[in-house]
């Protein structure tokens, strides 16, 4: 990852400061994996999920929806181990919020395409995330919130069940 920064950084394209946010966001998150400390653990998952988001607006303000889905499809984990181990509620709260944003953008995305499997991995993706948001939100919001739930997986499942499931068993 730190290899193709570098090529990244040659490059013109208009997906090359997503690309380079999304390497440093892998490289991070691999730092988070091998490092064993706590504290620098936990600084290294925050860390990963701002550069992870950073790839992923740069990307939704250049217009590659490909990008912004390999993205989210390779560093959704930042965002569930970013949340389980934040401390602050508010900072807590955000991060399933903004991977919610995203997860919807990628569902939109591959709804427009033709790869059931991945399309149903986004909406696992999402259900995952509106599961997390639903703690934050008062009784009818999370009612709501459970019929999405409820109509994504249905969607999920007509699409490809055993990706739903394992993408919903990689997340939890």
């Amino acid at each position: 990852y730190k290899q193709a920064k570098i090529l990244y950084e040659g490059t013109e394209r208009t997906s090359k400061n997503g690309r380079m946010s999304r390497c440093d966001a892998m490289t991070t998150f691999l730092a988070y994996w091998l490092s064993h400390d706590p504290v620098e653990k936990n600084r290294l998952i925050g860390s990963s999920w701002e550069m992870t988001t950073e790839a992923l607006r740069n990307f939704t303000k250049t217009g590659e929806e490909a990008d912004c889905w390999t993205t989210l499809s390779q560093l959704a984990l930042v965002a569930c181990l970013a949340h389980r181990l934040e401390w602050d509620r508010e900072k807590r709260k955000k991060i399933p919020l903004e991977a919610l944003e995203y997860g919807n953008k990628a569902v939109q995305y591959l709804s427009n395409t033709q790869r059931p499997s991945e399309l149903a991995r986004a909406y696992a993706m999402v259900i995952t995330w509106l599961v997390e948001v639903a703690f934050f939100l008062g009784p009818e919001e999370r009612e709501k919130n459970d019929e999405t739930v409820r109509d994504y997986w249905a969607k999920a499942a007509q699409r490809s069940e055993e990706a739903a499931l394992v993408e919903v068993a990689n997340l939890d």
